[in-house]
């Protein structure tokens, strides 16, 4: 009975009273779905698959040795310094949603 009587409490507290703050602290946490709504669905599944095409490892995640392939791929050479400065520019590991907001800036 417990569990059942704390999930209730909390949506109906929040809802009446706070639902404006509770959607708007939403929206400035859940940064990923202020991204999504930047592109049109077609541009977010090409970059999907664009991303997909470049997770070479398949880890869901786009590391050094990706974007070294993908330029191989297309036959540029990278170097180092440019692929350290291409992993810089996101703040942390570079999972789709990251890789979104990198393009995302780069259109503003």
């Amino acid at each position: 009975a417990a569990p059942a009587e704390a999930p209730a409490p909390a949506p109906a507290a929040a809802s009446p009273r706070a639902s404006t703050k509770t959607s708007s602290t939403k929206k400035a946490k859940r940064t990923g779905s202020s991204v999504f709504s930047m592109f049109s669905q077609r541009q977010v599944q090409e970059f999907k698959e664009a991303f997909q095409m470049m997770d070479q490892n398949k880890d869901g995640f786009l590391d050094k040795n990706d974007i070294r392939a993908t330029f191989d791929s297309l036959g540029r050479l990278v170097g180092e310094k440019d692929l350290d400065e291409m992993i810089a520019e996101a703040p942390g590991p570079i999972n789709f949603t990251m890789f979104l907001m990198i393009f995302g800036d780069k259109a503003q």
